[in-house]
């Protein structure tokens, strides 16, 4: 079982960590200035040594049961202190509602998650760490990745849990961790980056994109420099935007790497246009 480790007392050397065997840690975020948020030479340490991190908002054990107004004000909070660690801006946030809630407690720490979630603008961005009862009552309303601790669960686990905080507890580098138990993804995925689009011309007609050196215009003895030509079968076009022949080359155009003058003899051969898009 993979194990992570979450303290407040203070940081812990990444090698501390390592020679442990604990490649994840949850640290936190509250009241600006608390000396148990994390800090953005931390934050460089650890990831830079390999350790993921997650960050789990909490100022008073009981603070979610001012419900959504609550919400707003922390996701708010929490988002402006996370960004200034160095915290993805995409990477999910732990709201803790560290108490042993009813029922009907946890509709209004259901009602705060949705304003941290309308603060965020995404559920997806928002997780709740808490006892069993409100972490059943967060997957169903849909917020995945809860963090789930013994202490107010009766011994019963929820679905969907990505981290359990188990009774156990050590001292790594010299501060009192909690264990925790990972059992499922914890962080999210970096967002997928689009290829570049390629331009209006790159049609199926398009046959080729040519790399050819072209002479300055303003100075033909001068320096040359490369240029993208592109042949969709009518015209040979001069390609000037890096964007571009980064759209074409991801869409699968074949390319082909030739001189200038061989680009003006094709020009000539074929009787087509040369053309500066």
């Amino acid at each position: 079982m993979t194990i992570a480790y979450d303290y407040s007392a203070g940081p812990i050397p990444p090698a501390t960590l390592k020679a442990a065997g604990v490649g994840l840690v949850m640290r936190y975020v509250s009241t600006p200035g608390n000396p148990k948020n994390i800090t953005a030479a931390e934050y460089r340490e650890l990831t830079a040594a390999g350790i993921q991190v997650g960050l789990v908002y909490e100022t008073s054990a009981s603070w979610m049961l001012g419900g959504y107004s609550a919400g707003v004000a922390a996701a708010k909070s929490a988002r402006v202190q996370a960004s200034a660690v160095g915290y993805p801006a995409w990477q999910r946030i732990w709201y803790a509602a560290d108490f042993d809630a009813t029922p009907a407690q946890a509709a209004t720490v259901l009602d705060a998650l949705h304003g941290c979630a309308d603060a965020e603008g995404s559920k997806a961005r928002v997780a709740v760490y808490s006892g069993y009862t409100v972490a059943v009552a967060a997957v169903a309303a849909g917020y995945a990745a809860p963090w789930q601790t013994a202490a107010w669960s009766g011994g019963r686990w929820a679905g969907g849990v990505t981290l359990r905080q188990t009774t156990a507890q050590a001292t790594c580098g010299g501060v009192q961790v909690d264990v925790n138990e990972v059992t499922g993804s914890v962080l999210l995925l970096p967002p997928t980056t689009k290829p570049p689009t390629a331009p209006a011309v790159a049609t199926e007609e398009i046959d080729m994109l040519i790399l050819a050196v072209s002479a300055n215009a303003a100075n033909p003895s001068g320096p040359t420099s490369p240029m993208r030509w592109l042949y969709d079968g009518n015209q040979l076009i001069a390609l000037q935007d890096t964007q571009d022949v980064n759209g074409l080359t991801a869409a699968g155009v074949k390319t082909a790497e030739v001189s200038m003058r061989l680009i003006e003899h094709i020009a000539a051969r074929l009787g087509v246009a040369v053309t500066a898009l």
